[in-house]
Formats: C-alpha cells, sequence, structure tokens
C-alpha cells in the first residue's frame, strides 16, 4: 500500500474517532424531555427516481438551540455528505431517518444491534 493511501486511511480513522468522541459527549449532554432525548431529523432533498434522500440530523444543546450533528454522523459512519447539507442516503421503503439514527448509535457504542432500549431514552423526531 502506498503512504498516501496510508495516511488517508489513518486521517480517515481518527476523523471516525474524533467523531464518535464528539457524539458521545453531546448526546450525554443533550438535556431529556421526561425520561427521552430528543434527536431531529429534517429532509432535505430526495431525488426524482426517489431512492436517494439526503437528511439533516440536529440536537438541541443544553443552551436551548439545535446544533447540526449530521456531518458527526457521517464521519462516524464514513458516509457521505450531500449537496444540500443532508446525509446522503439511499434505499426504498424504509424510515431512513431512523435506520440512520440506528447505524449511528449502534457505531458509537449505544447500541449492540440486539437491543431496543436506546429507543426508549431517543425519539426521532421529524421537523
Amino acid at each position: 500500500m502506498a503512504k498516501t493511501e496510508q495516511l488517508l486511511k489513518s486521517d480517515r480513522a481518527a476523523m471516525m474517532r474524533e467523531a464518535i468522541l464528539e457524539l458521545r459527549e453531546l448526546l450525554a449532554a443533550t438535556p431529556t424531555i421526561g425520561e427521552t432525548k430528543y434527536i431531529y431529523s429534517s429532509l432535505k432533498h430526495a431525488s426524482k427516481g426517489g431512492t436517494t434522500f439526503e437528511y439533516a440530523f440536529y440536537l438541541v444543546t443544553k443552551d436551548g438551540y439545535l446544533r447540526s450533528i449530521s456531518h458527526l454522523m457521517a464521519n462516524a459512519l464514513g458516509w457521505k455528505l450531500g449537496r444540500h447539507g443532508g446525509l446522503k442516503l439511499s434505499a426504498c421503503g424504509t424510515r431512513l431517518d431512523f435506520w440512520a439514527v440506528y447505524q449511528t448509535m449502534f457505531q458509537i457504542g449505544l447500541t449492540d444491534g440486539t437491543n431496543q432500549d436506546w429507543q426508549k431514552l431517543y425519539y426521532i423526531a421529524s421537523i
């Protein structure tokens, strides 16, 4: 493997680790409503064919502001951001925003892929 490829892979891995740590910190600091923390999703773009979508994701900070976490999710998962500022997702017949949050929770270690406890703690609301 060439040195530049190794550097790119190590940079990508470092970005992934940083994004995972930052997401964990943000999710821990997110205020709750009752016992539930809300993750907000917004459809930014849908392709004409209806198979590619861009969703933006937000958390409410402890100061009460919406904070975009789309770029952190993209880095943590190794996915891409689209031209419209959202996480680029491709599929049909599923709630892609829910699926992307589930994949993120799995990647950052908040679920092991078998339990559904995280669904009681986090609610994905479309805005």
